[in-house]
């Protein structure tokens, strides 16, 4: 009877560490699939971030293209009015040269026409004290 209580106590202690185990097993199992699930999400999270920077590299790379083509077309106009401007500068430079040399000629033509009043009223005056 010894035996077959000692064998009941091994027994019993037996299924107790069978349960033990057994819930250790399980627990084990939920903490495996919880660590799984968090790298899936760790995964997917990691994917979606490493998406969302690609398109956001996209995003910056298209508003660089965009900007950079907006400065050269800016830049070639600047050229092309600074270059109008100057031909218009040009123009406007040999208009003044022109203006210039015909204020000078104007100037030459009055005191040429002056000599030639001054030289006419002193005709004027001779031929007049001969014709009385």
């Amino acid at each position: 009877m010894g035996t077959a209580l000692t064998n009941c106590v091994v027994s019993d202690d037996y299924k107790q560490v069978k349960n033990k185990l057994s819930q250790a097993e399980q627990y084990n199992k939920q903490l495996r699939d919880e660590l799984l699930k968090t790298r899936q999400k760790y995964d997917k999270l990691k994917q979606q971030t490493k998406t969302d920077e690609e398109e956001k590299i996209r995003e910056l790379s298209t508003v660089k293209t965009q900007a950079s083509r907006k400065y050269e077309k800016e830049k070639d106009e600047k050229h092309r009015l600074a270059d109008r401007y100057n031909k218009q500068n040009q123009r406007l430079s040999v208009t003044q040269e022109e203006k210039t040399k015909l204020q000078m000629e104007n100037a030459r033509l009055m005191e040429e026409l002056n000599v030639v009043k001054k030289n006419y009223a002193a005709l004027s005056e001779q031929e007049e004290p001969s014709s009385t």
